[in-house]
């Protein structure tokens, strides 16, 4: 499941703990969860899982780093190539 931006317009307290909160009740057994969001300032501790992998982006506009470029090619290429083509 990827979500992104549930912060779209400015939330108050509250409303950060219920969207957090219904997030991470909805994610299925096995189910990985892939948040975008520009903080988690404000979210109450306990609500977001503590083995809950964090990954802290500081390049702005880049999500891989160039060495990265040919091995992700590798392995989506052809799915990329084939999404790309689909009418």
């Amino acid at each position: 499941m990827v979500l992104d931006s549930p912060f779209q317009q400015e939330q108050d307290t509250d409303n950060i703990a219920a969207i957090f909160k219904f997030i991470f009740s909805r994610v299925l057994p096995g189910q990985q969860l892939i948040l975008g969001t520009l903080s988690v300032d404000g979210v109450p501790d306990g609500i977001i899982p503590a083995n809950a992998k964090r990954i802290h982006l500081t390049d702005e506009l880049n999500l891989l780093q160039k060495t990265q470029y040919a091995d992700i090619m590798d392995r989506i290429g052809k799915m990329h190539e084939q999404t790309l083509a689909a009418d």
